[in-house]
């Protein structure tokens, strides 16, 4: 079973926004990286990966359960 992490548009965007991401060349590298690839915010790219997940997940027929609004903790 694969548990996959789902967030809510809303959450994505409060978890892209990052206290060094403020700097007007990280600004710069996040806008020509977005309108590359064919996004205009960061939210619209999460939101996109999230379905492409589970597109896939759904047509190899794995099993998998989606995990909405949670809280992720890195241990280091």
């Amino acid at each position: 079973m694969i548990l996959v992490p789902q967030l809510h548009p809303a959450l994505l965007a409060d978890r892209a926004l990052h206290i060094e991401r403020i700097d007007p060349l990280w600004r710069l590298h996040l806008d020509r990286r977005l309108q590359k690839i064919g996004f205009h915010d960061l939210c619209a790219m999460y939101t996109a990966e999230q379905d492409n997940v589970r597109q896939i997940l759904g047509t190899q027929q794995l099993p998998y359960e989606l995990l909405e609004g949670l809280t992720l903790v890195w241990v280091m």
